[in-house]
């Protein structure tokens, strides 16, 4: 693994060629010294998909949900060393533990583990040192909302299409992300199977009524960036 903030060219290619995921595939600046541009909304670094423009000043990536990036735009984007890898949730969906507790966070993952163990299912990983987060992928090319469950010690999340998650790089602590079993491929799971798999985290970890995401949300655009084609253009 070579030395860089962002993912490395080997992650580019196992995200993009091995796994397929090209056109759902983004770049997070993940070097907390850059700057952002003046005009820009962005509030921070590391976490939401964005890019260099002139001046290598950073901008986010506008309109990124409706974002199908291209071959090209990836082979690109995978020489840049400051970038992170973001997934939009289309292809690929993920159930992000952001459990600040050590104790739960392992009873929760062992659950997920014995309870997909059941329907003959294992879930690659991401997880980084340090920490008690973490989040497990899976295929489902339904179109799915965003769904939380609140915990004593923070929440589960349920990522779908109009949200992205880093799959590579480094997180703003630092530390990089790693991936347990993920070069083997990101099973597949129904709609039906996550249902009840998500039914039994709330009955048992959820300490309030699950929040779900409203149709209305989904179908508004997420920023009023410039857009990636022409802030692609003026490099």
């Amino acid at each position: 693994m070579d030395n860089r903030l962002g993912a490395t060219e080997k992650e580019w290619f196992l995200f993009s060629e091995l796994l397929g995921l090209t056109s759902d595939l983004l770049p997070a600046v993940a070097n907390q010294k850059a700057q952002i541009a003046p005009e820009s909304k962005l509030k921070s670094l590391g976490k939401t998909p964005s890019i260099y423009g002139r001046n290598r000043l950073v901008y986010g990536v506008g309109n990124w949900t409706a974002k199908q990036s291209t071959p090209a735009e990836v082979d690109r984007w995978s020489k840049e060393p400051d970038y992170s890898i973001c997934l939009i949730g289309r292809q690929v969906k993920a159930i992000d533990c952001d459990i600040t507790d050590q104790s739960l966070s392992e009873q929760i993952h062992k659950f997920i583990d014995k309870y997909l163990h059941g329907i003959g299912v294992s879930l690659p990983v991401r997880w980084r040192d340090g920490s008690s987060k973490f989040l497990m992928a899976f295929s489902c090319q339904e179109a799915t909302l965003k769904r939380v469950i609140k915990t004593e010690h923070g929440i589960i999340e349920f990522l779908g299409n109009r949200q992205q998650f880093l799959v590579a790089g480094t997180h703003d602590s630092g530390v990089r992300y790693q991936w347990h079993c993920i070069d083997s491929g990101i099973p597949e799971l129904s709609m039906m199977e996550f249902d009840g798999l998500w039914k039994a985290l709330q009955e048992n970890f959820g300490v309030e009524p699950e929040i779900r995401e409203r149709e209305r949300k989904a179908l508004e655009v997420d920023t009023d960036e410039p857009i990636l084609k022409k802030l692609e253009e003026k490099n």
